[in-house]
């Protein structure tokens, strides 16, 4: 029954399936009911660190969308704006394609992808980078 009864929870967030399936082992299984989460993308805390992290280009990309995004603790669009930001960073075939191989990796700019990895890193408290 948790089984089916998971299975039928797959639109929800991860964080909240996994608070059901904690839920099974502490309730019955007729107090079990998922979590509401108010809307499709889920919102977690942001961490503040005491100085902002520094915003550095080598091709004078604006990091400001990501850092408002991480800053409001929306992490799911902080997600797709730092996926958007590397495709745009790989070039125009890879923004005409849609995404990055792997080949262009190595010539993405350095100091770029390491405000993308400070970013994450201040802002999810250390637990999540780049």
């Amino acid at each position: 029954e948790l089984h089916s009864r998971c299975l039928a929870h797959t639109h929800m967030t991860t964080a909240a399936a996994l608070v059901t399936l904690s839920l099974a082992f502490t309730a019955p299984a007729s107090r079990l009911a998922p979590p509401r989460v108010s809307s499709a993308r889920m919102m977690c805390a942001a961490v503040m660190p005491e100085t902002p992290p520094a915003l550095e280009s080598d091709c004078g990309f604006d990091h400001v969308p990501l850092s408002i995004a991480l800053q409001s603790g929306d992490f799911l669009e902080a997600d797709q704006i730092t996926r958007d930001a590397l495709i745009k960073l790989a070039g125009d075939s890879a923004v005409s394609r849609g995404y990055v191989y792997f080949a262009e990796v190595p010539n993405l700019p350095e100091a770029d992808l390491a405000t993308i990895e400070r970013l994450w890193l201040a802002y999810s408290g250390g637990k999540f980078g780049y």
